[in-house]
């Protein structure tokens, strides 16, 4: 996927579904999100002689990826293109809340060790986890949408996830309930 695909948080339109569907889904349309984790360091000797990586800044930026997520009909319904927007606020959701805790993300993201470069890949292996995590918590509150809403299918839930999303965007913080 190249980054110039990749567009910031905002309302999707049926133009940004750009990419080629598969034949072999089913699915009507696929929306291909995700987040960013970029973060800054710095590495200090100890008093005790041993090195410590400390996490400096952490960012979390949600991206929709026009180039991988497409529809098959591009006379696409507002009901799905709303199914799909979910998805990205989802992922927008998960990133402020991660925002919102990256102090103690920081505080727990620390590499030891008797080298500089010991104590570096500490924090590495560490932050690699922690991303993958992220990944993991996307995923998981992807499935149950999906699950829930009978992948747009249920129309009463959908509108409840409408609506539990919107709350969840303008207060900042995760949609009660299921997530």
């Amino acid at each position: 996927m190249s980054d110039d695909n990749r567009i910031p948080y905002q309302q999707l339109t049926k133009d940004n579904f750009k990419g080629t569907p598969d034949p072999t889904d089913p699915r009507l349309a696929t929306t291909r999100s995700g987040i960013t984790v970029s973060w800054s360091f710095r590495t200090t000797l100890r008093g005790d002689g041993r090195y410590e990586s400390k996490l400096i800044d952490i960012r979390y930026e949600s991206y929709f990826a026009e180039d991988e997520s497409w529809w098959r009909d591009k006379t696409i319904n507002g009901d799905l293109l709303r199914h799909e927007q979910g998805h990205f606020d989802i992922v927008e959701i998960l990133a402020r809340e991660l925002d919102a805790n990256k102090r103690k993300i920081m505080d727990q993201l620390k590499g030891e060790g008797g080298t500089r470069e010991e104590a570096e890949a500490d924090l590495e292996q560490q932050f690699a986890r922690h991303a993958q995590d992220v990944v993991n918590e996307q995923h998981k509150r992807q499935k149950i949408y999906d699950n829930e809403t009978d992948y747009n299918k249920n129309s009463v839930k959908q509108r409840e996830w409408n609506r539990r999303l919107n709350e969840a965007l303008k207060a900042g913080h995760k949609p009660k309930e299921s997530l």
